[in-house]
């Protein structure tokens, strides 16, 4: 069997179809091996393939993975028997609805957060949700180069108080992920 490394179709996370590359699972891995987050929240799952692999972390950290989009829920194995397994909530919802974003809010308020930006409108995701973050709270952008520039988020990158977060790391290993991590006290504290 031949493995195409800069492959996005065809890569699955235990039977689950992922549109990450392995240089971004990788990366992703070495993350989540040696930072602990109370809660992970991904924005589009798409088939749920990340979700699993972000579901496996959290299980191993005694933490929680809430994921958003727009589509209906996988249905069938593997997913429903690895969300059933994983500490996975799924959430048929538009994260930009007011209600949605008030609970992601009250996430993030409470708890260490990953947030992890992968869904329709990638920009509008990081920009919504960057100055919510509170001081150590990561927020991560898939498809860097191609779906998400820095000159989209360079404002917001310096309005949140955020800084690169291995993104050295993340070029070195070839992930299209940008990752900042936002320093400081609680943002309500700032004011």
């Amino acid at each position: 069997m031949h493995f195409d490394m800069d492959q996005r179709q065809g890569i699955h996370v235990f039977g689950n179809p992922v549109m990450q590359t392995w240089y971004d699972l990788f990366f992703l891995n070495e993350i989540l091996t040696h930072e602990a987050f109370d809660f992970i929240i991904e924005i589009g799952a798409y088939r749920g393939g990340l979700t699993v692999f972000f579901g496996m972390h959290a299980a191993a950290q005694g933490s929680q993975v809430v994921t958003f989009d727009l589509r209906p829920e996988p249905n069938g194995p593997p997913w429903t028997i690895h969300r059933d397994l994983l500490p996975i909530t799924y959430c048929q919802r538009d994260v930009f609805d007011g209600e949605v974003l008030e609970s992601i809010e009250e996430i993030i308020d409470e708890n260490r957060v990953l947030l992890y930006c992968d869904g329709g409108d990638k920009p509008r995701e990081f920009k919504t949700f960057a100055p919510m973050l509170r001081g150590n709270d990561v927020i991560m952008a898939h498809d860097k180069g191609r779906e998400i520039y820095k000159s989209q988020i360079q404002e917001t990158v310096a309005k949140a108080g955020l800084r690169p977060f291995h993104q050295r790391d993340a070029d070195d290993v070839g992930a299209d992920i940008f990752s900042f991590i936002r320093w400081g006290r609680k943002k309500d504290e700032q004011n």
